[in-house]
Order: structure tokens, then sequence, then C-alpha cells
């Protein structure tokens, strides 16, 4: 899948997106499927619209949306998401991002002061929208739109609807124009912007509107718009336009492979993506004609497809052989394996969106390490040579460049020096621990020579790379790509570290200085579940050293730890928030410290 192709897609994709909404004055996701579907006949149209009416949007909240949502309903009063377009792609939007979780967070009784308004028109609904406020006893009604045209229009048809009697009397409207997003500034013909905002009532920021309720106890209604307001909907648009590029470019790729066409039938009713990575590899789900494949490709660096391929082969006739996912369909040159199909999620996507039971998980788990420590123990212990696969040691120079780069941001964004950050000891919670420099000699001493042996291991099996059905609880394991003879102390971070960048959902971190000391603060939100997983798992790791009657693997495996909280750090500007950072360095540095 190259750059240029999936730029083409993107091209059609906006397109047509641009086309069907200058003709329609909205989205209609059919039409818009419509007009890409003869750019890729082996894609059902119906797929391509079915992306278009779930765009995700969770992401593309403005800062503390749910915060002020949940304010205004603590204190009584009634929310309307006020949202114009296709009804259908609307109301997803609105229930995916997060909003609707809220809702369901009610009490049963509570659940009717937060509702969702979709329409083509949704102007013409205020009337009827009001009268259905009034068993409530409102007093107010603020609506909220990020269109100053929209704010006018309102204003007008107000004017209107008072004169015929179609408003209750004794309700106050106030109309608020909040000015941000793509419509920033921009107001309608006629106006200025100062003549705009003092006629009416402007806000910057979606944090504003709890001030507007004014003094007293007033009961009070919000119509709020949803996209530009709520959510910056071009951002999320544009991810929508990125992602779906990508799919459509994979499938061009792969639909053209001989080896891959028994798998893929007439046309791809859906794409689902599994998984992806920073090593490049992708994995997807697609349901064809012929039934559904799972699809990982690497096209970009198609040695790793062979790396697996050879990762499956010599697991094959191990005791984890059986847990394997293993290939039937393979083009190594093009960088593809076909899977067959396994109705499952990774366990630690399941276990940071809730879709996994945590006792299931922690199952697989504790089967798994029954698996390896039974397995590791019957192995003779080799040599380490040439052949040692350790992927900290052959990351171990990327890591060390990125966590500089990271560092160079953090000396910016906290006004620290970095000699700083890198050579004072750090103060996490009140406790003390080395410094970050002292960190890194601990885990370049270890990886700069061989562990005392090695022993056969996939080497990989993180929560990543354990897809679990959460039905039935059968697992099977991906990615052998780092499959070989491993320090099992190494292998057993993968396998048990859950508590990490990629399962945070929210943090609140800082750094600061406090006389010849670096203060972290890194509070961050990691699922319970992942916090339990964790804990089991680090409650193995003195068991499998006396199994494996390994005096130092334990000293290791807290190093190994320590590396892979500096592995993330190194990677947190690529794939997540950079301020995430703050969290792998202390982390880091407490894992040293045991």
């Amino acid at each position: 899948m190259g750059a240029i192709e999936t730029e083409h897609f993107k091209r059609v994709i906006q397109t047509a997106w641009q086309n069907q909404e200058g003709k329609l004055g909205y989205t209609n996701p059919n039409a818009v499927a419509s007009e890409i579907a003869p750019h890729m006949p082996s894609v059902a149209p119906e797929y391509i619209a079915r992306a278009f009416k779930r765009m995700p949007t969770q992401d593309f909240l403005y800062p503390k949306t749910k915060e002020t949502v949940r304010n205004l309903l603590e204190s009584g009063d009634h929310i309307i998401i006020w949202t114009q377009g296709d009804k259908r792609t609307q109301l997803w939007k609105v229930a995916t991002s997060g909003l609707g979780q809220i809702r369901r967070e009610l009490p049963s009784e509570k659940r009717t002061q937060l509702q969702v308004f979709a329409d083509i028109d949704k102007f013409s609904a205020i009337p009827t929208i009001l009268d259905n406020l009034a068993q409530f006893d409102i007093e107010q009604v603020i609506v909220v739109d990020d269109k100053s045209a929209n704010i006018a229009n309102l204003n007008d048809k107000l004017l209107q609807w008072q004169e015929n009697g179609q408003i209750p009397e004794g309700v106050n409207i106030r109309l608020v124009w909040i000015n941000q997003g793509r419509t920033k500034n921009q107001v309608p013909p006629g106006y200025s912007l100062d003549r705009f905002k003092n006629q009416f009532t402007t806000v910057e920021d979606i944090r504003e509107l709890p001030t507007l309720k004014g003094d007293g106890d007033h009961k009070t209604a919000w119509l709020i718009d949803y996209d530009h307001t709520l959510a910056q909907t071009n951002s999320a648009r544009e991810s929508l336009f990125q992602n779906l590029a990508e799919e459509l470019s994979f499938v061009s790729h792969i639909s053209s492979l001989r080896e891959a066409q028994k798998y893929l039938g007439e046309r791809i009713h859906a794409i689902r993506r599994l998984k992806g990575g920073v090593s490049g590899s992708q994995v997807f789900r697609l349901d064809t004609d012929r039934g559904s494949v799972v699809i990982k490709y690497n096209p970009d660096e198609p040695e790793k497809i062979s790396h697996e391929i050879s990762g499956y082969e010599i697991l094959s006739g191990t005791p984890f052989g059986t847990h394997m996912l293993s290939p039937h369909q393979i083009s190594e040159s093009s960088g593809i394996i076909a899977l067959p199909f396994f109705p499952g999620v990774s366990l630690r996507e399941g276990l940071k969106n809730g879709t996994l039971p945590t006792q299931m998980a922690q199952t697989v788990l504790k089967e798994l390490l029954a698996i390896k420590q039974e397995w590791w123990a019957s192995q003779p212990k080799l040599e380490p040579n040439g052949d040692l696969v350790s992927m900290q040691r052959r990351e171990w120079s990327d890591t060390l460049a990125g966590a500089n780069e990271v560092l160079l941001y953090l000396s910016e964004k906290f006004n620290i020096a970095v000699d700083d950050l890198i050579n004072l000891p750090v103060e996490i919670d009140g406790k003390r621990y080395p410094s970050v420099r002292q960190t890194i000699e601990a885990i370049d001493t270890l990886l700069l020579d061989y562990p005392p042996y090695a022993i056969l291991d996939h080497g990989d099996t993180s929560g990543g790379n354990i897809i679990m059905d959460g039905k039935s609880g059968v697992w099977k394991a991906l990615d052998p790509e780092w499959a070989g003879f491993v320090d099992p102390a190494e292998a057993l971070v993968r396998d048990v570290k859950y508590v990490s960048t990629t399962t945070a959902t929210g943090f609140n971190v800082d750094a600061h200085l406090n006389g010849g000391t670096l203060i972290l603060k890194a509070d961050v939100i990691i699922p319970p579940s992942c916090q339990e997983m964790e804990t089991y798992g680090m409650s193995q790791v003195n068991s499998i050293a006396q199994t494996q009657q390994d005096p130092t693997f334990a000293e290791r495996f807290k190093t190994y730890l320590g590396g892979s909280h500096l592995r993330e750090m190194a990677l947190v500007l690529r794939r997540s928030s950079p301020e995430l950072a703050i969290f792998s360095m202390a982390r880091a540095v407490q894992a040293i410290s045991g």
C-alpha cells in the first residue's frame, strides 16, 4: 500500500464528499458512497456509506466538553444536543462520542435531562422542542451554535414564532454564538464582528457555558449544536478520510494478488482494522461474499512478514503451537499473510474499552503464564549467541534517540533544562528515585551483555497480540515475528505489562524542580482491569524465577521493565499525547528501583 495510492483515494473521497455536500447542503453518506464506488469496484458501496455514517468523534470533542455537560446536568439543567444532517449519521456520531455514555450513567429517572435531536432541518423543530420542554417547568432556554448565520436566522424565526403564538409564554430564550473552530470570526453579510458580538451573547470556549445561566435558580434547558460546537468535526472528518483512504488503497493492493484471490469474494462488505503498530504492519478483518478473512500486511518492509512466517514454523511444534492463529495463505514478496478469521478482539483493547470481562481475561493470562512456565522449565538453557532475539537490544539505539527527542519536548513544555531532566534525582509521590541517567545506565549495562542463558519463546505475547473471543474465552496468539531464543525475563515483561501509555484513558501530569530534585506528577487513568492484570502478572515473577532456578531472573525482569517503559517514552511523540512521556519516565525509574 503506497502513499501515492492512498493520497489518490483520499482525493476521491474528499471530492465526493464536497460534491454531495454542495448539492444537498448536508452530508448524505449513501450519495457519497455512490460517487466513490466506481473508483473501487471490489468494495460494496454500503461499506463506504457505513464508514461515513459511523464517523468517529470521541477523540475530537473539544477540551472539557464532557466535564461541562456533566456539570450542567448535575445542576439540574436539561440538555438537547441539537444537530442537523442525516439523522442516523448524526445520532451515531453523538452516541459514539462518549456523550452517550454520560446519559447511560444517569439514573433512569433523570435520563430525560440529556437528549439528542437530529434532522435535516433542525430549526423547524424548535417550537415542538419548546412545547416538550414545558412539562419540566423550564424558565429559560439557551441555544448555542457555532455558525453566526444560524444565530441570526434563528433570531428572525423566533420573532416570527412569537408573533404567531408558537413560543410558550414565560420562557426566556437566549441565543449564544460560540466563536470557535472553522467559523471563528465569520459573521453574516451586513454585520461587523463587533456589531454581531454586541447583539448576541458570544463565548470563545465550551467551558464558559455554565457562567451564562445568570443569578438565581433558573431552570434552564440548553439546545447545543454538535458539529464544530461540541466536537472538532473537521478534524474527525479528516481522520475518517485518511483511514478510509488507507483501507481502500489496501484493498486495491491485495485484490490484485493471485495468492489472496480465493480468500476475497467479488465484493468486500466490511473492513475492520484490528490492530496496527509502529513497525508498519497492519491487521484487518475483511468480510466478503465468501466469508471473513484476516489480512496482515507490511508492504514497506516485507522482510518482517518473512520473520513472522518463520516464527509460525518455529513455534508449531511447541506447547504454544496450538494457541497460534497460523497463516493459511502467504505472499512473502508483497508482505502479506492471510489468516483464518477468529472472532475476537485484542486482549489489551478489550480491557481498555471494557468489551472483555476482567475475570475471563485473567484466566487467559493465567493459562498463558502456566504454559510458558512449564515450557520454559522443560527447555535446555542454551548459551546465548548472535541468534539471540531481543527486542530491547535491537531497538536500544533508536530508543535512546527517541528519548532524547522527547526530553527536548519536555524541556520546552515544562521550562526545565534537559540536563536537569536527565541528571537530577527524581521524586514521585514523596518518594525519591535515581535520576533518568542512572535508569538509562542500568538498562544499558544489562543490554550490552548477553543474558545468562536463552530459551525458545514467541517473544511478544503482549496484550496486543493475544486475540480473545469474549463469549467463549478462547484465545489465539498473533505476530510471532520476534520468535526465537530469548531471555525469558525479557519475554515475561511483554506478557504481563498492561499499565502503559497504550492503555491510558486520561492523564494529569507535571514536572517541576524543587531545589536539586526533579518532581514528577503522573496521575494517569488506567482501566482497573489493566491494573489487575498487571498486578497478577507481577506476582508470578518470583515463582517463575524459582521454576527456572534463576537467581538473577527478578533483577533482570525489573530492568527490562524499565527499558520497556523507556521505549514507550521514546515512541510517545509518534503514537500518543507527548505529555504521557512524564508517566513513562516515572514508571521507568520506579521499575529500576524495584
